[in-house]
């Protein structure tokens, strides 16, 4: 049966797809009161958000998305700043983001394998090379 709202290009997708039980269960969080039924996507996210565990390690992969390498022991000056702000903000990512792009860490960092940068060099690395 044809769904009369739908582009005629999705109509066959519509009609050929099968229901989604967006229903789970978070186990093995660390956290009992984390390990929780979710109703659906919406539910998970709110339930991963009151998580220090995710908070912080959404913190991390943000450092190292932003310097493109792993943290270090003295980087944890850093990572407890970004984990203040997002917490003085309420939890927001915008302020992680700020506090990174503003870090000591960020503004001063050095690359992880000077030798293997096509800058330090002044010319193209061979793949083979690497």
């Amino acid at each position: 049966m044809s769904h009369p709202t739908l582009p005629i290009c999705l109509q066959f997708y519509h009609d050929q797809t099968l229901p989604i039980n967006p229903r789970g269960h978070l186990l093995g969080s660390g956290n009992d009161w984390l390990n929780v039924e979710v109703s659906d996507a919406i539910d998970l996210c709110e339930s991963l958000a009151k998580s220090d565990r995710v908070r912080q390690s959404i913190i991390r992969h943000v450092f190292r998305y932003f310097l493109g390498r792993n943290e270090l022991l003295s980087d944890s000056k850093t990572l407890v700043d970004a984990d203040q702000a997002s917490l003085k903000r309420g939890g927001s990512f915008d302020a992680v983001i700020v506090s990174r792009l503003t870090s000591d860490s960020l503004i001063f960092r050095k690359p992880s394998n000077p030798e293997k940068t096509p800058e330090s060099s002044g010319k193209a690395i061979d793949p083979e090379q690497l």
